[in-house]
């Protein structure tokens, strides 16, 4: 099954020839008012070298928008199945993930990448202005006046569509409610991850989701998690992270029909920058102990917690839990 099968781009195609119409428009008017007027380093000039470059990368922006929108995703039926795949085989897996589907997501790093890009693109055309200005008030241009002016406006009219275009496609999706799913897995949970491999008796991985569509595979689902090695499958470990203005990883231990337990939490300092609170709690026939650090609820500067002070968190979680299996009934 090709990729055609579930992507429609007939609507995207139409959108990117209408963007090549208006570029071409905005081209033959300069052309023809080139030939038309007098350029002078004046109003003539500010407009084709700096107004009309700037027009055409908004409109750029805004076809690249409707570019991505314009895709259509077409239903259909997956069959899908869970696996626990170890960190170097989910990177692969996403990998493959990434290159066949990453184009109908938006960049994650579509913030930088707009910003990088409009920076980019402010300073190649302020670059080509000067260079207008230069070739257009030299007594020996390179062809003639005219002549250049017109290959500099081409060229110029150009690169800011263009940019504009690829900066609107990158930020936006396709519609997210008919679409490939896509786990949300950063490179945060993949380094938290792997400090939570490097205690002693864990094994580390993610619960994953694939979807197969008549041969063609996706990555639906993908959960961190991590067993205690000599404890039952019960026994697991949930990587949680919160962004709510700075990265705030956290362990949530659970025990299937463990041991009953009183609700409580422990601080406790382990030598790390912040303390740690362990909770104790129920849910249900659940054995419940989440590992967290205490971070001041004022602070100088933004939190920060460390790979290795979530390593030695993770230390103590799973120490923890080691004892809670000591009292559990046979």
């Amino acid at each position: 099954m090709s990729m055609e099968s579930m992507i429609d781009t007939s609507r995207q195609k139409a959108v990117n020839r209408a963007f090549v119409v208006v570029v071409v428009i905005a081209l033959a008017l300069g052309v023809l008012a080139r030939f038309d007027l007098t350029l002078s380093i004046g109003m003539d000039f500010l407009t084709m070298f700096c107004l009309v470059p700037l027009g055409v990368s908004l409109i750029g922006l805004v076809f690249g928008g409707l570019s991505k929108r314009a895709i259509d995703y077409v239903p259909g039926p997956w069959k899908t199945r869970r696996v626990f795949v170890s960190i170097e085989e989910f990177k692969e897996m996403y990998e493959r993930h990434e290159e066949a589907y990453g184009h109908l997501f938006p960049d994650t790093s579509s913030c930088f990448s707009s910003c990088y890009c409009f920076a980019f693109g402010g300073c190649v055309l302020g670059v080509l202005l000067t260079l207008g200005i230069f070739l257009i008030g030299s007594s020996t241009p390179v062809f003639n006046t005219l002549i250049d002016s017109i290959l500099l406006y081409t060229f110029n009219v150009i690169v800011a569509s263009v940019m504009g275009f690829i900066v609107g496609y990158k930020i936006v999706s396709i519609d997210p409610e008919k679409s490939i799913p896509k786990p949300s897995v950063d490179h945060h949970t993949i380094d938290f991850l792997s400090a939570l491999a490097r205690v002693p008796g864990v094994r580390t991985g993610f619960d994953v989701q694939l979807g197969e569509r008549a041969g063609l595979l996706a990555l639906m689902e993908a959960e961190p998690k991590a067993y205690i090695e000599g404890l039952p499958d019960t026994v697991q470990l949930k990587l949680q992270i919160s962004r709510s203005g700075f990265v705030y990883p956290y362990i949530v231990a659970t025990y299937y029909k463990g041991p009953t337990v009183e609700e409580h939490k422990e601080r406790q300092r382990l030598g790390t920058k912040y303390p740690a609170i362990f909770e104790y709690m129920m849910d249900k026939d659940v054995t419940v102990i989440v590992g967290r650090f205490d971070i001041p609820k004022r602070t100088s500067s933004v939190p920060h917690i460390s790979d290795r002070d979530f390593y030695v968190l993770a230390v103590a979680v799973v120490s923890r839990m080691r004892e809670l299996a000591a009292q559990a009934p046979s």
